[in-house]
Order: structure tokens, then sequence, then C-alpha cells
């Protein structure tokens, strides 16, 4: 048997007055989730930024590494051709000598 006492109707109102309480609690997640969306959609933005960034500097990177390739692919090719015009230069010199040698005698 169920018996109706005050202390059962305090704590029904003790409900009732939580019930009401949760609309200005809902507005606080609704603020929040706001304030989150906002905050979301920044960081996207953000994200995007720093993406791009790096993109330009690899893309960047990329042109430096082939220009210095390039660069030390034609050093090299200078290199190679003045060791030959060295070469040359020596046995010239080398056979001018002997020739000289040989109209001397």
């Amino acid at each position: 048997m169920y018996v109706w006492s005050g202390a059962t109707h305090a704590r029904t109102r003790a409900l009732q007055t939580d019930a009401t309480a949760a609309t200005p609690l809902s507005n606080s997640e609704s603020e929040l989730a706001a304030i989150s969306e906002q905050q979301n959609a920044h960081l996207r933005a953000e994200c995007a930024d720093v993406r791009a960034q790096a993109e330009e500097t690899r893309r960047r990177m990329n042109w430096a590494l082939a220009e210095r390739e390039r660069i030390v692919t034609e050093r090299d090719a200078l290199r190679h051709m003045c060791d030959e015009l060295r070469q040359e230069r020596d046995d010239a010199i080398t056979k001018f000598a002997y020739t000289i040698k040989d109209v001397r005698r």
C-alpha cells in the first residue's frame, strides 16, 4: 500500500525543478556546440593554410634540389672538359719539346 507523504511530494517537486533547470543547461550545451563548431571551422581553415604552406615549401625544396643537381652536373662536365684540355695542352707541350730537341741535333 502506498502512503502519500510530504517527502515524496518534495522529491517530486525537486524533479520538476531539475526538469525546468534543464532548459538553461540545454542553452549552455547549444552555446558550447556553436563555439565548438566555430573553433572547428577555424582550426580546419588554419589546417588548410598550413597544408598549403607545406605544399609550397615542398615545391620550392624540389625546385632547389633539381637546380642543385643541374649545377653539379654542369660543374662536373666543366671539370671533365678542363681535364681534357689540360691533357691536350700537356701533350702539345711535350710534342713541342721533342720537336725542339730533335731540331737542335
